[in-house]
């Protein structure tokens, strides 16, 4: 299994970096203002959900699992659990607490033998190229060579997947050697912003090359590749099974504080607009859903602009591409020396996403296998409260299982910053500039599930009030600390 980390330097340089706007705004915190409406004549009000008192654990490397709630979310969503399980585990824990599918590194011999098809995911890095000699994405010696490969070779190495089937799961179906997985992401990372000779094999083909060609010869090549990686590979698997690619896996991986992102479409990627083919397709033409959702780094957590990022992923992907939206989640920073996001970030992630519009979430981690108290074989030692705080946030959403389960559209609703004389809608670019509380919503035809997140509050004794609106509709929310407001109301 391949175990790259996310956003590493490897990764800003594969995607063009882009940081800059997190030192460009200096982070005000809204002040408390004076309500300028009646709340006695208000109708309909948000019954709010209490927050779950989740477990501050005091072991590292344990999780507990005991001490949550069992609960499910409606079958709509997915939501795949690729992060650590302790080494005792018998029985996959994760799908007993809200999670839907177990990715197949995660999984334990009997899991394999015993988990349905629809509960079974695979992230499927580099070294399954790797396996076969490709240089495709080689990155322990620096390659990410789309001319290494003849198509013939590279369709060869995408029929093996069909393989799984017998090797992992033993249910091959009758028509053949079909993996039987429900949902499968590839994870290669070998795509970079600017094509440069540097990441070629010794001896590759693309050194013929004349340089005034290079570069659209390589995004030709490397468009084709995925284009195979999406539409042949599917050849390889049962009808059902949903297929997908991470970084590459949507219009912008990074950035996406830029508020250029959400208006410039030359800040899309070029593979997801690159043509692969006489027919003007590519790869996006055939995944079933994409993957926005960059990791937390240090400095998202010194300018506290997390959750503002994990906001503006989802809305600006959802700008450029219909797409649906499963995006990657950690609840550490990339690494080195990664250390747990704030534990309110971690239960606002999964609540903020679905009021976003995305269709669940792949929860990932890069350890497994746990003694509580010892280091893992790797030396990682952490604390994992974290997992307990973004469990809640599922927790909480499972508790409006009736409204998830209809037909409802995400909204950014009206809201007034300055006790209700002016209203706005902003964007999560908008927001992050000005250091206001994110507000964001989804609504059927009479109802509205709202939550409510004030980043830039510094202590629990920190309070801000909003008027939000939607139509005739309106309520007053006053927001304490860090805390994840999150309430339902009729329309």
């Amino acid at each position: 299994m391949y175990k790259i980390l996310k956003i590493t330097a490897l990764f800003l340089a594969l995607l063009g970096g882009g940081f800059w706007y997190m030192k460009e705004y200096p982070k005000i915190a809204l002040q408390h203002a004076t309500i300028e409406i009646d709340t006695t004549k208000l109708k309909n009000r948000l019954k709010l959900t209490p927050a779950f008192p989740y477990k501050v654990l005091q072991e590292k490397n344990s999780i507990q699992w005991e001490s949550l709630p069992k609960f499910s979310l409606p079958e709509k969503f997915t939501l795949v659990f690729q992060g650590a399980r302790m080494a005792n585990e018998t029985v996959p824990e994760a799908l007993l607490h809200g999670f839907t599918h177990l990715d197949a590194s995660r999984m334990r011999d009997n899991d394999f033998s015993t988990l349905p098809i629809k509960k079974r995911a695979w992230l499927m890095g580099a070294n399954y190229f790797n396996q076969f000699g490709s240089r495709f994405a080689d990155h322990g010696a620096g390659g990410a060579d789309p001319f290494w490969d003849t198509d013939e070779k590279f369709k060869f190495y995408l029929s093996n997947l069909g393989g799984l089937c017998e090797s992992h799961f033993h249910d091959c179906p009758p028509q053949g050697y079909l993996a039987t997985v429900d949902i499968f992401c590839w994870d290669v990372e070998n795509v970079w912003y600017t094509p440069s000779r540097q990441v070629l094999a010794p001896n590759s083909p693309g050194f013929a090359i004349p340089d005034a060609q290079f570069e659209q010869a390589y995004k030709t090549a490397m468009a084709k590749k995925y284009r195979m990686m999406l539409q042949d590979a599917r050849n390889s698997f049962i009808k059902t099974t949903r297929l997908g690619s991470y970084n590459p896996g949507c219009p912008t991986e990074i950035g996406n504080l830029n508020p250029e992102n959400y208006t410039n479409i030359h800040n899309v990627t070029w593979l997801w607009r690159e043509p692969a083919g006489a027919d003007g397709k590519n790869f996006t033409d055939y995944m079933d859903f994409q993957t926005p959702g960059g990791y937390f780094t240090p400095d998202n957590v010194k300018y506290n602009d997390g959750m503002y990022m994990i906001v503006a992923d989802q809305e600006v992907n959802a700008k450029w591409s219909k797409i649906p939206r499963i995006p990657l989640q950690w609840v550490f920073t990339t690494p080195p020396n990664s250390f747990e996001v704030p534990l309110a970030w971690a239960e606002a992630m999964p609540i903020f996403t679905f009021l976003s519009g995305a269709k669940g979430a792949w929860f990932w981690d890069d350890m497994d296998k746990m003694v509580s108290n010892q280091p893992t074989e790797y030396n990682l030692f952490r604390n994992f409260s974290g997992y307990h705080a973004y469990i809640s946030g599922l927790y909480r959403l499972s508790k409006h299982n009736a409204l998830l389960s209809q037909n409802f559209e995400p909204i950014i609703p009206e809201v007034s910053f300055d006790g209700g004389k002016t209203f706005q809608i902003l964007n999560a670019a908008e927001l992050s500039k000005k250091s206001l509380p994110i507000v964001r919503a989804v609504v059927t035809n009479n109802k509205i599930l709202l939550a409510a997140f004030n980043p830039a509050a510094k202590s629990a004794q920190d309070k801000v009030s909003l008027v939000v609106r939607r139509g005739k509709w309106m309520d007053v929310i006053t927001l304490r600390g860090q805390q994840v407001l999150l309430g339902e109301a009729t329309l």
